[in-house]
């Protein structure tokens, strides 16, 4: 897997801790469209969804989960 731009992991963690884009976008102190495009450009560099919606909620994939925590050692 190919290194992620500091801000971008940042921000792919915000969206994963918040449960969305507007709560991590409050907490960065960034627009909701700069973290959608930020989320947008990781998940186009790794050719991967981070995140499935389910109706208003976005849900991390594994490889979210995996990039956020770091890849289970079991």
């Amino acid at each position: 897997m190919s290194q992620l731009p500091l801000n971008a992991l940042r921000t792919l963690v915000a969206v994963v801790r918040h449960g969305g884009v507007s709560r991590a976008a409050e907490s960065l102190h960034l627009t909701h469209g700069a973290v959608s495009h930020q989320i947008h450009g990781v998940q186009e560099s790794l050719n991967v969804a981070l995140f499935e919606k389910r109706g208003r909620n976005l849900v991390p994939t594994r490889e979210a989960a995996e990039i956020v925590s770091g890849p289970s050692l079991i």
